[in-house]
C-alpha cells in the first residue's frame, strides 16, 4: 500500500507561468522535490535520489501510481565547460535496453494525493542511464507531467568523483555468470565499501557499484574478498574484509534510500598480519567460506546469518599471502603461489589436511610473469600464465594448465608487441582466444588465430579482466585513471 506522509508546512517549489493562468494555478498546487542521498558519488556508483510529489492545494490531485515505472525525468546539467549533459528516465532506460519499441505499461488507475500529502519513490540514476556518469560537478533537476502541466524541482548540486581505492578485488562466478568486484576507499567520515555484480547474461556496462555502510576500524580494510557461487545462486552475496587479525563479513543489501547498516559478523582469526584470500565461496546453506593466511598459517572460516566460526588453521611453510585459490566443491582447495621465483601449486582437503601428491612446480621462472589467472571453482581448475621478458622483439606466451591429477599444459605464442606490456589479459572460446595488452600510451587487442597483429586502442587503461558473455561477446573490465572503472566491448570500433 502506498504510504502518504502528512506535511504541516510545504514550500512552493514550482513556478514559471504568467500570474493568474490556469497552468500557474495547477502548478502552484503541486510541487516536486528531489533529494540525493549524498552530494558526492564515485564514478559508476548508484546515484540514489528520493523524489517527492507534494500536494500544496486544497483539492485532491491524481498522480501516477507507484506500481508503474516512474514518470519522472531527471536532468544532470554539467557545470564543467565542454562536458556533456544527461537526461535519464525509466522510459529512456527501457528504450536503451529493449530491442524495438518497448510497449507502454498497461494503464493503471492513479493514486489520489490529498491536501498536504506527499508520495515519493527512490531511484538509481546510474542504473536509469545504463552507463556511469563522467566525473565532474552537475546540477540535478527532476520534472514530471501531471494533469496537463509540467512540475519541476529546484536544482540540487551533486558531484561525481574518480574512485581512488585502497583495496580492490574481482572474481568471476561461473554458476551465476557474474563478474563480482569490491573496493574500499577512505572517505571524509570513514571508509566506503562498494560492490559490483556485473551480470554477463546481459551487457556488463549496465552494472552499478552499490555502497554499503560497514563498521570499520580507523585503519580500514587490509584486504577484501568477494564470494562466488559454490552451487546455484542461493541468496544475497557475501563480502568479507580483514582488519588486523579480525575477519568481518556481511551480505550485500538491496538498493535502499540510505546505505544500510548491514548485518555484520566478526571473528578473530588468530592469524597475525593476515590477508583474506579472494574469492570466498557462497555455500548451499547461504553462508560463506573464507580463507586467510598470516605468518605461516592458513585458516578456513565459515560465516552464516547466525554468526561465524573458525573451521581450522594449519601450518604452511609456503608464503600464501598473494596466492590464487580455487575450490573443488565439497572436496579440496587448490592454491597457486610464488616461491623462489617459481609458480607452484598445493592442495588441502576441506578439513585442513594436505593432500598427498598434490603439489609441484608449474612455471620455473616468474621474472617475466605479466598475468596469472586461476579458475575459481573446479576439481581440475584451469590455470593460465602469461609471460615474456617484456622486450619489444620478444614474443609473449600464454601457458594453460588443467590442474587435474596430472597437470596438462598447452602453450600459445603471441605476436611481438610494439612496446613492453604492463599487463596482458586473455579469455578463451571454443574457436578463438581474445587478448588485450595494457601499454604506456593506450592498449592493444587481438583475436587468435585470425589476427596476425595487434590493433592499437586508446585511451590508456589498467586492465582488470576479460570476460565472456552468453551472447558470445568479450568485454574488457578496466580502470581509466581520469574516469574510474568501466566496461569496454571488445568488438566496439570506438570505446569512448
Amino acid at each position: 500500500m502506498r504510504r502518504l506522509l502528512l506535511l504541516a508546512v510545504i514550500p512552493m517549489l514550482a513556478s514559471g507561468q504568467a500570474p493568474g493562468s490556469p497552468r500557474k494555478k495547477l502548478m502552484s498546487e503541486m510541487a516536486l522535490e528531489v533529494r540525493p542521498v549524498r552530494t558526492q558519488f564515485l564514478t559508476g556508483e548508484s546515484v540514489l535520489v528520493n523524489s517527492f510529489l507534494l500536494n500544496q492545494g486544497r483539492k485532491p490531485v491524481e498522480v501516477p501510481p507507484d506500481s508503474n515505472p516512474s514518470e519522472i525525468t531527471y536532468t544532470l546539467r554539467a557545470l564543467t565547460d565542454g562536458a556533456a549533459d544527461f537526461e535519464v528516465s525509466s522510459k529512456k532506460q527501457r528504450e536503451a535496453r529493449i530491442p524495438g519499441t518497448p510497449q507502454h505499461p498497461r494503464p493503471v488507475p492513479g493514486d489520489v494525493l490529498h491536501q498536504h500529502e506527499r508520495v515519493g519513490r527512490m531511484e538509481d540514476l546510474t542504473d536509469l542511464a545504463s552507463r556511469p556518469f563522467p566525473p565532474g560537478p552537475y546540477e540535478l533537476r527532476a520534472r514530471i507531467f501531471i494533469d496537463g502541466a509540467i512540475v519541476e524541482s529546484l536544482p540540487v548540486r551533486i558531484e561525481i568523483v574518480v574512485p581512488k581505492p585502497d583495496a580492490m578485488v574481482t572474481a568471476w562466478s561461473v554458476r551465476s555468470n557474474q563478474q563480482v568486484s569490491a573496493l574500499a576507499q577512505k572517505t571524509g567520515d570513514g571508509w566506503a565499501i562498494l560492490m559490483e555484480e556485473a551480470a554477463l547474461r546481459r551487457r556488463p556496462d549496465w552494472s552499478v557499484w552499490k555502497r554499503q555502510r560497514m563498521k570499520t576500524a580507523p585503519t580500514g580494510p587490509v584486504s577484501l574478498a568477494v564470494t562466488v557461487d559454490e552451487v546455484d545462486y542461493v541468496g544475497d552475496r557475501w563480502l568479507g574484509w580483514m582488519e588486523g587479525s579480525m575477519i568481518h563479513a556481511s551480505r550485500l543489501q538491496p538498493m535502499q534510500a540510505e546505505p544500510p547498516d548491514v548485518m555484520q559478523h566478526s571473528l578473530d582469526s588468530g592469524l597475525a598480519h593476515a590477508k583474506l584470500l579472494s574469492p570466498g565461496f557462497q555455500r548451499a546453506d547461504g553462508g560463506a567460506l573464507f580463507f586467510a593466511f598470516g605468518e605461516g598459517k592458513l585458516g578456513a572460516f565459515h560465516f552464516t546469518d547466525r554468526g561465524a566460526k573458525r573451521l581450522w588453521v594449519v601450518e604452511s611453510a609456503a608464503d600464501l599471502s598473494a596466492a590464487s585459490i580455487s575450490l573443488a566443491p565439497g572436496a579440496f582447495l587448490t592454491v597457486v603461489y610464488l616461491e623462489n621465483n617459481a609458480v607452484r601449486y598445493m592442495r588441502w582437503s576441506l578439513d585442513g589436511k594436505p593432500m598427498a601428491n598434490a603439489s609441484g612446480v608449474l612455471f620455473p621462472q616468474a621474472d617475466g610473469l605479466t598475468d596469472l589467472q586461476l579458475e575459481p571453482l573446479s576439481a581440475a581448475p584451469e590455470l593460465q600464465i602469461t609471460a615474456g621478458p617484456g622486450l619489444p622483439t620478444t614474443d609473449y606466451t600464454v601457458a594453460r594448465w588443467v590442474l587435474g591429477e596430472a597437470p596438462k599444459q598447452t602453450v600459445t605464442t603471441l605476436p611481438a608487441l610494439p612496446q613492453p606490456a604492463a599487463s596482458i589479459k586473455s579469455v578463451h572460446w571454443a574457436d578463438r582466444m581474445d587478448v588485450a595488452a595494457g601499454l604506456a600510451g593506450g592498449y592493444a587487442q587481438m583475436s587468435l588465430p585470425a589476427d596476425k597483429k595487434w590493433t592499437p586502442k586508446r585511451p590508456p587503461v589498467n586492465l582488470i579482466s576479460l570476460d565472456r558473455t552468453e551472447a558470445q561477446k568479450t568485454w574488457l573490465h578496466v580502470f581509466q585513471p581520469n574516469f574510474g572503472y568501466r566496461w569496454i566491448s571488445f568488438d566496439a570500433p570506438t570505446e569512448f
